[in-house]
């Protein structure tokens, strides 16, 4: 970035196994960048899409300083006030990137959750906010989505359980619009059924009681759509 006058980009206490896939983003950020010089300030607050143009999943973060006297810029999760790995930037990352990859997706979704685990109270975030990837979300469905198509049926429906209580509300959405399409769906036919009663039963009783298991407190107003 120096050679073209601007500065540096990095990612701070990067856990080794995450190395390449942060070396990735960055470049893709900083590629980015180039079109968009004035997105290099301190404090800026950048969100796109680093995977595919046309990937559901929006890539938030912000620009802090690297050190006090350094021009160089560290990537930070937004409202982050310490420097810190930006895990949460870094699992909705994977998670574009296995839906733009589904023969790795299943790989990609469990380092997703290893990255961002699950958190201790449940998102409320509004419904228009699904593309931000509320509490990691969207990491969790898919991956239930995947071990549903590959026959695991049972570690589908555990992962989906923890994705519903990360956003109740973008679960709840999710159950309808999943029975809504069921007849029209044939690629799941094995395991079809048994993800069609799990939706089902996706009601603010079950997601209550869910989150009582998995120790997820639910804000006021959180199951409400």
């Amino acid at each position: 970035m120096s050679e073209h006058g601007l500065p540096e980009v990095e990612i701070s206490d990067c856990p080794s196994n995450m190395t390449e896939v942060a070396s990735n983003l960055i470049l893709r950020i900083a590629s980015n960048a180039r079109g968009e010089p004035e997105s290099l300030q301190e404090g800026k607050t950048v969100a796109g899409h680093f995977v595919h143009t046309d990937q559901p999943l929006i890539e938030a973060f912000q620009f802090v300083r690297a050190g006090n006297k350094s021009g160089d810029l560290r990537i930070a999760d937004l409202e982050e006030t310490r420097v810190a790995f930006p895990h949460r930037l870094v699992a909705t990352h994977l998670c574009a990137t296995a839906g733009a990859r589904p023969n790795d997706a299943l790989r990609l979704l469990l380092v997703a959750i290893e990255t961002w685990p699950k958190e201790r109270v449940a998102s409320n975030a509004a419904l228009a906010n699904y593309q931000y990837n509320p509490n990691n979300f969207w990491s969790w469905i898919d991956l239930g989505t995947a071990l549903s198509k590959a026959g695991r049926i049972e570690e589908a429906v555990a992962q989906w359980k923890i994705g519903v209580c990360m956003w109740p509300r973008g679960g709840k959405l999710y159950s309808s619009r999943v029975l809504a399409e069921s007849s029209e769906s044939a690629w799941d036919a094995g395991t079809k059924p048994a993800r069609d009663k799990f939706w089902r039963s996706a009601t603010n009783d079950s997601i209550i009681a869910w989150c009582r298991n998995l120790d997820v407190a639910l804000p006021q107003g959180a199951l409400i759509e």
